[in-house]
């Protein structure tokens, strides 16, 4: 449907009439014009252009619909009408253009022969000219001067530069719309925590969508002001709610991402200083091959936390084990560091190493 409000409604007759004198003599005539003159070629087309664009505007006139699917059908685009009719479409202009620029060619199947009309494929890009002259609201009689003066430093000038300016317009508007969607989406996904689902009252038996605030008192939830809403109503809610909580899953992705960002570095530290230790190399080896020694770290680790006497031994140990790691890797980590860590005598791990 047109955003134009200038168009108007008329009589099928007239519309017919509209359609195919433009499918037959405005193109013809144009198109014997347009031989051999650039400049006045230009001219024609522009023209041609804007009074193919008024006869949209009719087509797409809220009232006129069912006269375009009739035109539509009549002229092989049964698919075509049922598309517009059940608003399945991202651009009507094309319907607008199938329609007006093609032409009705003999087929011959099995010896029979059939007319069909063929859209003219080098046209399919005019559908995009109108739907930008549509979106700004151009009235069709100042249509060629628009098309005929229309500048962009980055774009270009005249159709080109018209036809990238509405991808690149329909192009942000479909992105814009499917971020809606996710957030309507996201705002709408029953799992989330503060979700909560109990049977509707007989009052609200015929009510989809609404809105209210709550009190909890005695334990109970106490609901007030139910309210109706419409779809589109609830959907910008949904889609604010959805914004919100997203918002907070990006804050919790980037602290995350910063830990393990802050894990890898002292990850990579403390490989780079086992590695370069061949003690330290030979004391990993043992840890990782001795399944009692972890459980015991494990199992000390809960007793220091229920012993307050132990608390300091186990910080103590946990203070070496973090100087043990951060030690400077041109420094070999000292024997006695490594046997505090591990809770052995000096003399005893030195021997063993």
């Amino acid at each position: 449907m047109s955003k134009n409000v200038n168009a108007k409604q008329v009589n099928f007759d007239d519309l017919k009439k509209m359609v195919s004198d433009f499918q037959t003599i405005r193109l013809l005539n144009d198109e014997t014009n347009m031989i051999g003159l650039q400049v006045q070629g230009r001219s024609i087309l522009y023209n041609q252009l804007a009074e193919a664009y008024r006869i949209g505007l009719i087509l797409l006139t809220r009232g006129n619909g069912t006269m375009f699917c009739h035109l539509m059908e009549s002229n092989g685009m049964a698919d075509q009408s049922k598309k517009y009719g059940n608003n399945n479409y991202t651009n009507a202009w094309n319907f607008v253009t199938h329609l007006l620029y093609g032409e009705w060619k003999e087929k011959n199947v099995s010896k029979t022969v059939f007319e069909v009309y063929e859209r003219n494929r080098s046209a399919e890009k005019y559908s995009k000219i109108f739907r930008y002259l549509d979106d700004k609201k151009v009235a069709a009689e100042n249509a060629a001067d628009f098309i005929l003066n229309f500048t962009h430093d980055e774009l270009g000038n005249g159709l080109i530069g018209i036809e990238r300016a509405d991808t690149e317009a329909n192009r942000k508007a479909s992105d814009k719309k499917q971020m809606s969607e996710q957030a309507i989406a996201v705002g709408t996904n029953a799992k989330e925590a503060d979700v909560f689902t109990f049977d509707a009252p007989t009052e609200l038996a015929d009510v989809k969508y609404g809105s209210c605030f709550f009190e909890v008192i005695d334990g109970k939830v106490v609901v007030f002001g139910t309210k109706k809403l419409e779809e589109a109503e609830f959907n910008e809610l949904a889609a604010k709610r959805g914004r919100t909580i997203t918002m907070e899953w990006n804050r919790k992705a980037k602290e995350a991402d910063k830990l393990a960002k802050q894990s890898k570095s002292t990850f990579t530290k403390a490989v780079k200083l086992i590695k370069t230790d061949p003690e330290l190399e030979a004391l990993k080896k043992r840890l990782l091959g001795d399944k009692e020694w972890a459980q015991w770290l494990l199992d000390d680790k809960k007793e220091s936390k229920k012993n307050a006497e132990s608390t300091a031994d186990y910080a103590s140990r946990m203070k070496s084990l973090y100087n043990l790691f951060d030690n400077d890797c041109d420094e070999p980590a000292p024997k006695k560091l490594i046997a505090l860590v591990k809770n052995v005598p000096a003399s005893q791990e030195v021997a063993d190493v």
